[in-house]
């Protein structure tokens, strides 16, 4: 356990996500946003401009969003692929959402649907903290959104997954370094945060978040 192989090949068949109910589309939509959010802003445009044909299935729409999202996760992963480096912008969201993961039991929540909980939390955080323009941060709360994201989480929950942050911090050597969104297609990563802006920023998203899920378009 635990070896690294790169794949000689790796096969996408996009239509597979034809399969899945809505609940587990938009789980992995949120992957997609986290990814176009640290450095793809053509991925986000996509995803913003093709709404209802990627909840429809659209086959062609689903294989340049797939080809795009992993071309440009590979692209962060590259340079470091066995994460030496702790501070790595893929962690957007993740922060909060393996916590939350946790404090739930790994029940009742996917684990996108954690992400995107994540990704609001640290887009709110941003924009308390003035990192993130009001314009950008509607428009990745609005994305989320379209998608039936974040879910709706307890606010009694949300309270009692921040005990679980101590955990983060022994596998970033006693530091949180926090990812936050800058812009559509850029974050920032502060070494640490104080556990209350998190707390604030998701009791926040418990007030906003709707208990939406996509469904697919309607043909007439």
């Amino acid at each position: 356990l635990g070896a690294f192989h790169h794949p000689a090949l790796v096969l996408v068949d996009p239509c597979l996500l034809a399969t899945l109910d809505p609940r587990n589309l938009s789980a992995g939509i949120a992957e997609a946003v986290k990814v176009a959010i640290c450095g793809d802003r053509a991925l986000f445009e996509l995803l913003e401009a093709n709404v209802a044909l990627v909840i429809d299935r659209d086959p062609n729409v689903l294989a340049q969003l797939v080809r795009q999202a992993a071309a440009t996760k590979v692209s962060l992963l590259a340079a470091d692929p066995l994460e030496h480096d702790l501070r790595r912008p893929l962690n957007l969201g993740h922060t909060l959402a393996h916590p939350l993961e946790t404090q739930l039991g790994y029940r009742n929540l996917l684990h996108g649907e954690a992400v995107a909980f994540g990704l609001a939390v640290a887009t709110n955080v941003a924009l308390r903290r003035g990192i993130c323009t009001a314009a950008a941060g509607q428009r990745i709360l609005e994305l989320l959104h379209a998608y039936g994201l974040p879910p709706a989480v307890r606010s009694g929950d949300v309270l009692q997954c921040l005990n679980h942050l101590g955990a983060i911090r022994l596998v970033r050597d006693g530091a949180m370094h926090y990812v936050m969104p800058v812009d559509i297609d850029r974050v920032c990563i502060v070494a640490d945060i104080d556990p209350a802006e998190i707390r604030d920023a998701a009791l926040g998203v418990c007030g906003s978040a709707t208990p939406r899920v996509a469904t697919a378009a309607h043909h007439g």
